[in-house]
């Protein structure tokens, strides 16, 4: 349509630039031809890949590196800079991290990486004992143990639910804080020859059930990111 009206305007124009005359009868020719009552043909934009918002936070963590020296190796594992870093007060306790508090909790989860002795039965023992359960009993459901070897190590994977009986003052203080809906996921990482003298290396999450669960994913990474390499004197 535009190009016949252009052809029509310049028809009855008395044009004497032959130059003029013939650009406008070039530009209706290369104008699109489109009928009245004809749609122009549209194209759609490509659809915008958009990341979850999981996907896109599991990219964006940080990491850091944390080590502790077990026998004639070290031991190496990532944790997200997001867990801050805490001075032990503890001698064989080698790093201590807070864990970010889920919304709606009023403590931080704690973290500590530590390197110490006794059997990995003893101290699963130890540990249960730090949980208080209504009739005195703890329920089965409340509590697992998994156990897998990786690079030599034999790990014990343990996991505690119930109201956690928190010392104030350090591990072995009188006065305890009884916590609530509370939970414990831990590793013991032992050399597969250990006895209960040797050695071990220790992971240990402490927190509200609601706050684990959260750094749970961050968590089962940091154990699965352990290195191994010898020990430089």
């Amino acid at each position: 349509m535009l190009r016949s009206v252009c052809l029509a305007a310049l028809s009855k124009t008395k044009i004497n630039s032959r130059p003029l005359a013939l650009f406008i009868a070039a530009f209706a020719c290369l104008t699109p031809s489109v009928s009245v009552g004809q749609e122009a043909e549209t194209v759609e934009a490509p659809t915008p890949v958009v990341e979850s918002a999981e996907q896109t936070t599991e990219a964006m963590v940080k990491l850091k590196k944390l080590t502790v020296d077990l026998r004639d190796k070290e031991l190496a594992f990532e944790a997200p800079v997001s867990w801050k870093a805490k001075k032990p007060k503890i001698n064989f306790i080698k790093h201590e991290l807070m864990l970010p508090k889920a919304e709606g909790e009023t403590k931080d989860g704690r973290m500590t990486l530590s390197v110490s002795s006794g059997s990995t039965e003893a101290n699963i023992d130890r540990w249960k004992t730090q949980f208080k359960f209504p009739n005195g009993a703890m329920p089965d459901k409340v509590f697992s143990v998994e156990k897998k070897t990786v690079d030599g190590y034999e790990l014990s994977l343990v996991q505690i639910r119930g109201t956690f009986m928190e010392s104030i003052g350090g591990p072995f203080a009188g006065k305890k804080t009884p916590r609530e809906n509370y939970m414990m996921k831990a590793v013991i990482i032992s050399p597969k020859d250990a006895d209960a003298r040797t050695a071990k290396c220790f992971i240990k999450l402490v927190g509200s059930e609601k706050t684990l669960k959260q750094h749970a994913k961050a968590y089962a990474a940091m154990v699965k990111s352990m290195k191994t390499q010898a020990v430089v004197d």
